[in-house]
């Protein structure tokens, strides 16, 4: 009884070590100290890889997400979608998004935006 929860104990943690990668970081430590927004809303306007965000709160945040797209971290954009951008916010408020993910399109269950 004991091996097999050692045993479910390991296949639990290889589990998490292979959906969160390689760049997860390990017990105890802190997350990498990154000056990380996150931003949730509905798309408008799209352009290539730029788009307009409507948030929850009816603000609107331009959106460059060339990054994301160039390493694959960005859903299909297109207008009326409900995603969620996390990157930097450059001195003139624009989010250089270095991931976009779909999201549900209930406000209510987005995160607060950050």
């Amino acid at each position: 009884m004991r091996q097999r929860l050692w045993i479910s104990a390991w296949v639990v943690m290889a589990a998490l070590t292979s959906v969160l990668g390689t760049r997860a970081f390990a017990w105890g430590q802190a997350a990498p100290a990154a000056a990380q927004h996150l931003v949730c809303g509905i798309v408008h306007k799209v352009n290539g890889a730029k788009f307009a965000l409507e948030t929850r709160d009816g603000k609107v945040v331009q959106v460059d997400a060339s990054a994301a797209v160039k390493a694959e971290r960005s859903a299909t954009l297109y207008d009326g979608l409900a995603v969620s951008a996390a990157g930097k916010l450059d001195k003139s408020g624009a989010l250089h998004a270095e991931a976009v993910i779909r999201i549900k399109s209930a406000r209510a269950l987005w995160p607060e935006d950050r």
